[in-house]
């Protein structure tokens, strides 16, 4: 399964984790996610390196030759950012294949 590299930086209210990361235009992005998602909790240490399911959309190459990739995250674990964006432009080396990761 695709998924897309995020920094889980914090535990906060109501069993949710405040997750962070950069799009290919290094805008970062705020999205706030169950901690049961993770397996975390209250005593877990942050910030560490987490993962979310996403969905491929496309590739296409930018004017500078690098290829950036669009992915949804709603359309998987129905994931959005803090404003309800769910569809990124990021770069190949932000996704990993979750099936590979121990």
């Amino acid at each position: 399964m695709l998924a897309l590299r995020i920094n889980i930086t914090a535990y906060i209210a109501d069993d949710c984790v405040e997750c962070t990361f950069r799009d290919a235009d290094n805008f970062e992005h705020t999205i706030h996610a169950p901690a049961d998602l993770f397996g975390l909790d209250t005593n877990s240490l942050y910030p560490q390196e987490g993962f979310i399911a996403c969905q491929f959309l496309g590739m296409y190459e930018r004017p500078n030759k690098k290829n950036v990739i669009l992915i949804d995250t709603a359309s998987t674990w129905a994931i959005f950012t803090v404003d309800e964006k769910h569809q990124f432009e990021v770069w190949p080396e932000h996704l990993v294949d979750i099936d590979d990761v121990s």
